[in-house]
């Protein structure tokens, strides 16, 4: 426009050639000028088509393309006045520019909107990402939170019919109880007195039967001994080693063989392994429950095994001949049972007791002897079934049960007047099963052992006891052994009662153990 306005200016008024010089000289500096305008636009406008490109966009209107912002000028155009091709170039020009302004400008607003929106997008993307993250992370913290409420309410479920299975057992053995107690002590004793003596009655044929069968006789005696002294595997006791028959198979061939001499058979084992049963008489072995479990476990087998032909029959029959404090008040049956006027060694055989034997090593025997009677009644048949030595669904072979049997024994000897041997024969059957008496008999077990450790009974244990410590035949220590026991049991260990055994090894599970790897 400058060199337009300056180009008027200079055209001489009269034309001619004197003037076409100068105004050919402006016409040059103009079109070199638009030229280079029209350069700028062209790239401006490429590189902005370039990013609507990328975008998207499209620079049509109408659709159709634009013009370019500066059209070539013709060649007629050269030779027209400068004036007239200047102003119209430079209007047109104007226009252009405007008309690529104003699109520029909308094309910015458009590019600006469509980069909010996809801003927006992308936002809502990821919200939407985090929000389905979230859901998920809820979904899997709300399963967790159902799978523990499931644990907790199989939990909550076992617990209540363990609960339910606890009553159900304390409540039969507290109808068992009401059933045993129901028969008079006088009555259990007369059935003891009469399996008592036709043991005795039986002991005379036993001697032509042990002469006639010799041989295996002594040898399922020696795989009894050899099972109770080693703890060997069961088998050894029940099958013997091959060459010698244990007492199942002792048992097995006789009733096979000669079924009429199967209760002397019966009748040797059950005074083998009340024998062997009661040899341990050391004050520990009482005190830690020591007894021969092997043997024990071997008296159940046989008795579930042969339960028609009544070995767990001839078993008693046997404790009640050898261990007149098997059933409270037999003692005093069979002493009143003697002849008047029977001597004073008459009465000492009566009672179990052997030849010149001590007072110390009689009462160590039949602690020995009781302690074995309550593990026979303390052991779980399903004990036996877990090593295959019973058919499973097995019963134990107490007509009550055995822990009944056993609560019996206890509650009938609380019930009578303390005699010497009361406390110690008591303590005997507790370190064995007294484990077990706590764990079915519960809040009754605990107040029995309150009673126990009492100041009032073990006083009343003392007024029947012998305490001078200037006779040889005293219950001092006895009695100490007694009293450190209770009394540890219910202060110290609250109630809890340790399994047999010593040094925290129970000794049933030890038996179990050895013969599982045998």
């Amino acid at each position: 426009a400058a060199a337009a306005a300056a180009a008027r200016r200079e055209r001489p008024r009269g034309g001619g050639a004197a003037g076409g010089q100068p105004g050919c000289a402006a016409m040059e500096v103009l079109r070199k000028a638009t030229h280079a305008s029209s350069a700028r636009a062209e790239r401006s406008r490429q590189a902005f088509k370039k990013r609507l490109e990328e975008l998207g966009l499209d620079d049509r209107q109408d659709g159709k393309r634009p013009r370019l912002l500066h059209a070539p000028v013709p060649a007629d155009a050269m030779s027209c006045p400068v004036a007239d091709v200047g102003i119209e170039h430079v209007r047109h020009a104007r226009s252009e520019s405007a008309r690529r302004a104003q699109r520029l400008d909308e094309l910015r607003m458009e590019l600006l909107r469509r980069s909010h929106q996809q801003e927006e997008a992308e936002r809502i993307r990821r919200e939407a990402e985090q929000a389905k993250a979230k859901a998920a992370q809820e979904a899997r913290a709300a399963a967790q939170e159902r799978e523990r409420l499931e644990r907790e309410k199989e939990a909550a479920e076992q617990a209540r019919k363990q609960a339910e299975q606890l009553q159900k057992k304390a409540l039969e053995a507290e109808e068992a109880a009401k059933l045993a107690a129901q028969r008079s002590s006088k009555d259990l004793v007369l059935e003891a007195m009469a399996r008592r003596q036709q043991f005795l009655d039986r002991k005379i044929q036993i001697v032509g039967f042990s002469k006639k069968f010799k041989k295996p006789v002594g040898g399922c005696r020696m795989m009894l001994q050899m099972t109770s002294e080693t703890v060997k595997a069961l088998s050894l006791g029940l099958e013997g080693n091959g060459k010698v028959s244990g007492a199942q198979s002792f048992l097995s061939e006789l009733r096979m063989k000669r079924p009429d001499l199967l209760e002397h058979g019966m009748h040797v084992v059950a005074e083998t392994l009340l024998l062997l049963g009661s040899t341990n008489v050391a004050p520990d072995c009482i005190k830690h429950g020591e007894t021969k479990f092997a043997l024990v476990y071997i008296v159940v087998v046989l008795s579930i095994t042969f339960a028609k032909e009544g070995f767990y029959t001839v078993f008693q029959q046997a404790l009640n001949a050898m261990c007149p404090y098997s059933v409270p008040g037999l003692r005093d049956a069979i002493v009143e049972a003697q002849a008047a006027g029977a001597s004073r060694d008459a009465q000492r055989e009566a009672l179990g007791y052997l030849n010149q034997e001590t007072n110390a090593d009689y009462i160590a025997r039949m602690q020995a002897m009781v302690g074995f009677q309550a593990g026979v009644l303390q052991t779980p048949v399903k004990f036996l079934e877990e090593l295959n030595l019973v058919p499973a669904g097995s019963r134990h072979p107490s007509a009550i049960g055995g822990v009944v049997e056993l609560w019996q024994w206890l509650a009938l000897t609380m019930n009578r007047p303390a005699g010497r041997w009361t406390p110690y024969l008591i303590q005997a059957v507790l370190a064995v099963a007294g484990n077990t008496i706590v764990k079915h008999c519960g809040a009754q077990a605990k107040k029995l052992l309150s009673v126990l450790a009492s100041d009032a009974f073990i006083e009343r244990c003392r007024a029947v006891g012998v305490f001078d410590s200037s006779k040889e035949d005293n219950d001092l220590d006895r009695m100490n052994a007694y009293t450190q026991f209770f009394k540890s049991l219910v202060g110290e260990r609250g109630f809890g009662f340790p399994p047999p055994g010593r040094d925290g090894v129970d000794a049933r599970q030890l038996v179990f153990d050895v013969t599982q790897n045998n």
